[in-house]
């Protein structure tokens, strides 16, 4: 089964603390515990610097996405 967007968001920060991978990733950490849990979606920016991260391409983590 593939991983859905908010797992591959959590996979991506690792056994990082929260704080520590929001510094990397230029945000607060709400920010980033919203986009994990579901509540919100990353803006454009983030979401290529996950697609980055994740070695994937933009379009294939915004059809991710669009499954849930």
């Amino acid at each position: 089964m593939a991983l859905s967007f908010r797992e591959l968001l959590r996979s991506c920060r690792g056994d990082r603390p929260l704080s520590q991978f929001s510094e990397v990733m230029h945000v607060t950490k709400a920010a980033i515990s919203q986009w994990e849990v579901g509540r919100r979606v990353p803006p454009e920016y983030i979401i290529v610097r996950y697609a980055a991260l994740l070695k994937m391409d933009v379009k294939e983590l915004k059809e991710i996405m669009k499954r849930g």
